[in-house]
């Protein structure tokens, strides 16, 4: 098999088996929710240049010539579009608004800078271009595209990890357990994908060409692992929300009934919710940033199964959605002294047991609809 064979089949091959996983993803999800997203990076950054590549390839140049700007571009998208998936998996008030559009404006730029530069030239001008490039060395448009993709890389991966790290106690604090172990994996999802882009670096420094053909093979085994999950978590039965809580504190999976069987069962769960509010509210427990369903369940008494039925089937809520609603009144109070006590908001978000302010202003707004400032405003107006 010659070179160009070579790179023909791994591009075809990527091409398709791409394809494959994208629809796999759509079908399970319904084309609803991140899987669409997920597949939505899966085809648009990759295909296009794996096109590119195939036709220069085979010398198919006079449609090559047409794929060239795309395949100089959508690969510059790649970071960006990881980011800003990471950013809408755990933060549930994000929006898509114009200042994360400024995260493609390399990709724009390459395209527009590209299609200048590749149709001013004759269309022999362009053709010897693409030509050039299967002789395994970049010209000016490969070299600067490397940089921007490099350059992207090592921004892009510190700000996601960074990220991802002070985010962790939020993704416990305010997701059931099914959600927070679809979040959980979002992290060795961006640490695998980091892994194969400095294998990528490294080649790439030792034999340039390695971007024809080393890229699309680990961006198969990365979106396959992405495809592998999402697949896996669309099929996990739903746990009944008052097990998941019993999970995160004992790491066991069981079934319950979501409803309890009898009258006197509904008495028995009312009298341990009105015992789980009452020790909450005397002991102020809610305030410490680590507490746990089992740390309740200790102090009551209350077995860490019944404790999380009461609470899901007569408060209507999981456990850190009961804390994070108390911890939120206590803020209030907070508030409302916030000119005589001086205390920053940082200062009360950790006064209420929450890790960040970030935290206190993702539940707070989840509660009242508006942030503790902006609360705060419509109190003194």
């Amino acid at each position: 098999m010659s070179y160009e064979e070579f790179i023909l089949a791994i591009n075809a091959g990527s091409i398709l088996f791409l394809i494959i996983l994208a629809v796999l993803l759509l079908v399970a999800s319904r084309f609803k929710g991140e899987n669409g997203y997920a597949a939505a990076i899966i085809v648009l950054t990759t295909i296009p240049t794996y096109l590119y590549n195939v036709c220069r390839s085979e010398q198919w140049y006079a449609l090559a010539q047409w794929l060239a700007p795309f395949g100089f571009s959508v690969n510059t998208t790649l970071m960006p579009l990881l980011w800003l998936f990471a950013r809408r998996n755990i933060d549930k008030e994000f929006r898509l608004g114009w200042r994360q559009m400024l995260h493609f404006f390399p990709a724009i730029a390459c395209f527009v800078g590209y299609s200048i530069y590749f149709y001013t030239m004759t269309r022999e001008g362009r053709f010897a271009v693409i030509a050039f490039e299967n002789t395994g060395k970049d010209g000016m448009a490969g070299n600067i595209n490397t940089v921007i993709i490099f350059t992207q890389m090592f921004v892009y991966f510190t700000v996601i990890f960074i990220y991802l790290h002070r985010t962790k106690r939020y993704i416990t604090d305010n997701f059931s357990q099914a959600e927070w172990t679809y979040r959980n994996w979002i992290q060795k999802f961006m640490m695998l994908f980091a892994g194969l882009f400095i294998l990528v670096f490294v080649f790439y420094f030792i034999w340039p060409r390695t971007d024809a053909w080393l890229i699309q093979i680990l961006n198969v085994i990365a979106m396959s692992y992405l495809v592998y999950h999402s697949l896996i978590v669309a099929h996990i039965p739903q746990v009944p929300q008052m097990t998941q809580d019993e999970d995160v504190a004992s790491g066991k999976t069981r079934r319950a009934a979501t409803f309890p069987e009898s009258s006197q069962d509904t008495a028995r769960l009312q009298e341990f919710a009105a015992q789980v509010q009452q020790y909450l509210c005397t002991s102020e427990a809610y305030l410490q940033s680590d507490l746990t369903l089992q740390d309740v369940s200790r102090a009551t008494g209350i077995s860490i199964n019944n404790l999380s039925k009461a609470i899901n089937t007569v408060l209507h809520q999981n456990f850190f959605e009961l804390i994070n609603k108390m911890r939120c009144e206590k803020a209030k109070t907070f508030l409302l002294d916030y000119r005589r006590s001086n205390l920053t908001m940082d200062a009360i978000a950790y006064k209420c047991g929450f890790n960040s302010r970030f935290t206190l202003n993702s539940s707070f707004k989840r509660m009242e609809g508006v942030s503790p400032t902006a609360w705060l405003k419509q109190r003194n107006s």
